[in-house]
């Protein structure tokens, strides 16, 4: 197994600017959920 097939392939990111727009949507609403997760647990303590 060579190097670049262990790496996540970026390319769309680069050439696709509706991808690049809901990955980054993703990204946020995943980084979110998890501060909010976080956010209930210290809240209930």
């Amino acid at each position: 197994m060579n190097r670049q097939s262990r790496l996540l392939n970026l390319s769309l990111l680069k050439t696709h600017p509706a991808f690049r727009a809901v990955f980054i949507a993703r990204f946020i609403s995943i980084l979110s959920l998890g501060l909010l997760g976080v956010a209930i647990r210290y809240k209930s303590r």
